[in-house]
C-alpha cells in the first residue's frame, strides 16, 4: 500500500476547521485521482501483456495447428526424416510447406550438372526404398491404377544399388498415416544464381538444368524403387511427379550461389478435393483481445 503525507500548516482558530476540511477534501481527490490513473494503467498493461501473449502464441503454434491433414503430414514426413538419419542420409524437413530437403552431404550436384554418379545414387536407393515402405502406410491406390511406363533411368547411368548391398531401412509406420490423402509428391529440381546462359552448354537456363536435376532423381527412383512408381492418388493418378524451381527458391538465401541450393526437394501436397485437407472455423484456435478505444479530447 502507497502511503500520502500531507503537510499541516499552522493556521489561526478562525481559520482551523475551513482549513482542516480543505485539506480532507484535497486528499480525497487526490486519492480518487491516484486510483483512477493506477486502475487505468493496470488495464493498459494488462491489454498490453494480452496482445504480447496472443503474438507469442501466434508464433508458437506451428502452421499445421488447426489443420489436421497438414499435422498429419507433419509426422509422416519426420516419421520419413527420421529412417533416413538412421539410414545415413542427411535431411531434413519443412512442416508448413509439406517438404523434405536431401542435404548436400546426401546428394550434391556440381555447378551446371544434373549428372549424379556413386554415393549420392545409393543414397537416392534408400530415399526410394524409405518411401516405399512409407507408402504402405498410405490408403491404398485404386485397383485400376496403372503404374507409368516410363521408367527408365537416365542412359549410361549406374546400376541400381543391390538390395544385399543396400544400407537397411525401417519406418515406424502409424496407424493414423492410412487417414493421409495426398494428391502429389513432387521431385522438385533446384539450381543456384550462377548465370548458366551461356551457348553450347547441355542445358538452356537454370530453369532447365533444375528441372534435369530433378528428372535425374525421378528417373532413378522409378528405375531402381518400382514401389515408388506404383504410387497413386485418391483419383488414380500417379503421385510422384517433377517439378523445377531455378533460382527461385533458394536454400541459403545469404549464398545465393552456394552448393546447398543445387539440390532436389520433395514436396507432398495433400489432397484438397478429399475434404481433408481443409479446415473449419471448429478446428482453429483464434485469440482476439479487443481494446475498446478511448474518444480523443
Amino acid at each position: 500500500m502507497t502511503r500520502f503525507r500531507v503537510p499541516m500548516e499552522k493556521v489561526d482558530s478562525e481559520q482551523s476547521s475551513v482549513g482542516f476540511g480543505s485539506q480532507v477534501s484535497g486528499l480525497a481527490a487526490a486519492a480518487v485521482f491516484l486510483l483512477v490513473t493506477g486502475s487505468a494503467a493496470w488495464i493498459t498493461q494488462g491489454v498490453n501483456a494480452a496482445n504480447l501473449a496472443a503474438k507469442e502464441v501466434a508464433h508458437e503454434v506451428p502452421p499445421s495447428q488447426g489443420n489436421p491433414q497438414a499435422a498429419l503430414r507433419a509426422r509422416f514426413l519426420k516419421a520419413i526424416d527420421a529412417s533416413l538419419r538412421e539410414a545415413g542420409v542427411e535431411s531434413s524437413v519443412d512442416q508448413g510447406a509439406g517438404t523434405l530437403r536431401l542435404g548436400p552431404t546426401s546428394v550434391a550436384f556440381k555447378r551446371g550438372q544434373a549428372w549424379l554418379l556413386g554415393r549420392p545414387l545409393e543414397h537416392i536407393d534408400i530415399v526410394g526404398t524409405v518411401l516405399s515402405k512409407a507408402a504402405q502406410c498410405l490408403p491404398k491406390a485404386p485397383e485400376a491404377y496403372a503404374a507409368p511406363s516410363v521408367v527408365d533411368a537416365r542412359p549410361g547411368m549406374q546400376a541400381c544399388t543391390p538390395e544385399e548391398t543396400l544400407t537397411p531401412v525401417s519406418f515406424a509406420c502409424e496407424p493414423e498415416f492410412a487417414n493421409l490423402k495426398l494428391d502429389a509428391l513432387l521431385v522438385e529440381g533446384h539450381a543456384d544464381a550462377h548465370a548458366y546462359s551461356v551457348p553450347g552448354r547441355q542445358f538452356k537456363d537454370n530453369l532447365n538444368l533444375s528441372s534435369a536435376r530433378g528428372e535425374t532423381v525421378l528417373r532413378r527412383l522409378y528405375a531402381c524403387t518400382p514401389g515408388v512408381a506404383a504410387l497413386a492418388n485418391a483419383q488414380g493418378q500417379p503421385l510422384v511427379s517433377l517439378g523445377a524451381h531455378s533460382t527461385q527458391r533458394p536454400a541459403v538465401v545469404a549464398d545465393p550461389q552456394g552448393e546447398a541450393n543445387r539440390r532436389v526437394e520433395f514436396r507432398f501436397v495433400l489432397d484438397t478435393r478429399a475434404g481433408g485437407a481443409q479446415s473449419s472455423a471448429e478446428d482453429e484456435d483464434e485469440i482476439v483481445v479487443e481494446q475498446e478505444e478511448v474518444p480523443s479530447p
